[in-house]
């Protein structure tokens, strides 16, 4: 049997002893959450096996593979700079960073928040059928986004190395920071909002809507300076904060320690408001989805 063959059927392993749910409602809704996300972390061998399988069937057969995510993303990317610069009238190399860790760094916020929805009810076939920690499926999704994410991120590797400002280890740290920050607020989206999915179908509706209006509302191919007397626009916007934690470093800008503060408050409260739901509701999701 090989490597793939051999983890998949840990994977399938460690299923087969949960074949009963349990659950009494006069014990501690929080002590069966918490318990739930100690058995997500521990299941990490499924949890890999989800978010591979995702990818090989997603680009099977196909020449690149998974690497027509950084082709498209590179494609995308140099149109956008090549029009937007004559647009803005703003020097190529210096703006083609700024729009590609920018539309890098939108989509991967975008996935968390859109794709959080069907967290639980797109994968209701699983836990109706078998007993398993409801905690796998935002871990799975959160890592399936970050491999995405990295993928596309290589063309951003590529443009610092032409790009005409010297990124130094200080600036990758600081960006490595924020997109923790990033993957951590956005496992407890997909928690959070996963919930909301399942029991309200029209939430979902409301948040892709909610997010084709920010894409124009944030700076991510425009600068927030060019706002004039209205750029605190911006700095009011929580999107663009998250934005700037990991792109604010790595081009220089001044305001990356507020961006951090505010990213850093949220990723506080946020978890807070998710575990309050998973614990209250995580027992409703089989009849919900």
């Amino acid at each position: 049997m090989d490597g793939t063959g051999h983890n998949i059927g840990q994977a399938e392993a460690e299923l087969r002893p949960l074949d009963v749910f349990e659950y009494n409602a006069g014990k501690d809704h929080y002590k069966y959450a918490w318990n739930d996300l100690r058995e997500g972390l521990a299941r990490h061998r499924l949890v890999r096996t989800m978010v591979s399988t995702s990818f090989k069937s997603r680009y099977k057969g196909t020449l690149l593979g998974a690497f027509w995510l950084t082709a498209t993303a590179g494609v995308t990317v140099l149109g956008l700079g090549v029009i937007y610069s004559q647009v803005f009238q703003i020097d190529f190399r210096a703006y083609l960073p700024y729009v590609a860790i920018g539309m890098m760094v939108w989509g991967l916020i975008n996935g968390f928040v859109t794709e959080s929805i069907s967290t639980f009810s797109g994968m209701s076939s699983v836990f109706t059928q078998i007993k398993i920690p409801m905690s796998v499926f935002p871990l799975a999704l959160a890592g399936r986004l970050m491999m995405t994410f990295f993928y596309r991120a290589l063309v951003v590797v590529a443009i610092l190395f032409i790009g005409e400002r010297m990124i130094s280890i200080p600036d990758v740290a600081a960006s490595l920071a924020g997109l923790a920050i990033i993957a951590w607020a956005g496992f407890w989206t997909a928690v959070l909002f996963g919930i909301l999915g399942a029991r309200f179908r029209d939430f979902g509706q409301l948040v892709n809507a909610f997010m084709t209006f920010a894409f124009f509302m944030t700076p991510v191919f425009w600068d927030a300076s060019r706002l004039g007397h209205y750029s605190f626009v911006a700095h009011y916007n929580p999107l663009y904060h998250f934005l700037n934690i990991i792109r604010g470093p790595l081009i220089g800008s001044t305001d990356v320690g507020l961006s951090f503060i505010v990213a850093g408050a949220i990723s506080v409260f946020l978890p807070l408001a998710a575990f309050g739901m998973f614990a209250r509701f995580r027992h409703r999701l089989a009849y919900w989805c």
